[in-house]
């Protein structure tokens, strides 16, 4: 009873700021992907994110390397998280510190990788380097159902996209899968688009194409499956849980995809927050936060059985010295 009001209030502050620095950058002329970039660097220097110390660095491959992150409790479940940034984008503290706090409410080893990102690596690079951690998972030896996939914004839709890679390749499906605010269709034909383009207080219509070209380029592909998954095929996948505001844009792309997983035979669950902010699970001071990471923990728990062994650091370091030696063997 006591703490509501100071809930509402942090909830509306942290709007009202949102609203005022962020929203207005899609208003500028001449806007790029580079200088997104260059503004999100600056920013995170200052950004004081607690737990923002780098993982255990891995090489997945040599197109990039990924950060583990572990529990105080050993465990055989295991979380492949996909960061958000608009595939152009990463701010590894703010990310590091989210992984440590999955790891502890999951009681799951994180793997956090540092996928390749547009406009210098675009689609289909980073969705490729998200098939390639999950196929990196499968290869130390973890079983599928002790794997769950996660994943906010694009890095949502990275997740539900390596879904449907893995299925169409053969591989078995993870136990689950959760996604925060994921874009499910960069088509943009989700009427919260244009119903919550004045709510919404990160983004404008006039971030899409912006986003779009450079993720995508000249290709015109964005109503790929890999680029789109509303627009695949949903049969086949495993328990999927979105979340999303109520006030965004892209309130429909999670609404739309649990409905089209539940018709293709599915289980997909959709649950709405009301009046928070793109990606509030990752806003640690906001009680919605808490709330909705419990939420997926609860889901996480049902979804999975934990079993007896699991890869160790130790495991992770000899799996390094063998995936070195094979490629320096085969350089020769």
């Amino acid at each position: 009873m006591t703490t509501w009001p100071w809930a509402w209030l942090k909830r509306k502050s942290i709007n009202w700021a949102l609203r005022a620095t962020v929203k207005p950058l899609w208003r500028r002329q001449n806007l790029s992907a580079e200088e997104l970039q260059r503004l999100l660097a600056q920013a995170e220097s200052w950004l004081p994110v607690p737990g923002g110390a780098p993982g255990l660095r891995k090489r997945i491959d040599h197109h990039f390397e990924a950060e583990w992150f572990e529990p105080k409790t050993p465990t055989t479940r295991v979380l492949l998280y996909l960061h958000g940034g608009a595939w152009i984008i990463h701010v590894p503290r703010l990310y590091r510190n989210a992984s440590r706090r999955l790891a502890r409410l999951l009681q799951a080893r994180v793997l956090l990788p540092d996928y390749r990102l547009a406009p210098e690596h675009r689609f289909p690079a980073a969705s490729d380097d998200a098939l390639a951690s999950y196929e990196h998972l499968l290869s130390m030896g973890v079983r599928p159902q002790d794997i769950v996939i996660g994943g906010d914004s694009a890095g949502g839709n990275l997740a539900l996209v390596t879904l449907l890679r893995a299925r169409d390749r053969g591989l078995p499906m993870p136990a689950c899968a959760f996604v925060f605010s994921p874009v499910t269709d960069l088509t943009l034909s989700g009427p919260s688009v244009l119903r919550n383009g004045g709510t919404d207080v990160m983004f404008s219509a006039a971030a899409a194409p912006l986003l779009s070209h450079a993720y995508l380029g000249e290709s015109g592909q964005a109503d790929h499956p890999w680029v789109s998954p509303l627009k695949g095929e949903l049969h086949g996948l495993p328990p999927i849980l979105l979340q999303a505001s109520d006030s965004e844009m892209l309130t429909d792309d999670s609404l739309r995809f649990a409905q089209h997983v539940r018709a293709a035979g599915g289980k997909a669950e959709a649950s709405l927050w009301p009046d928070l902010p793109h990606v509030f699970q990752l806003i640690g001071a906001l009680s919605e936060s808490h709330l909705a990471l419990q939420e997926v923990a609860d889901f996480v728990r049902r979804s999975t059985t934990p079993g007896a062994t699991a890869p160790t650091h130790d495991d992770i370091r000899n799996h390094n010295r063998e995936t070195h030696h094979e490629e320096a063997h085969s350089t020769h």
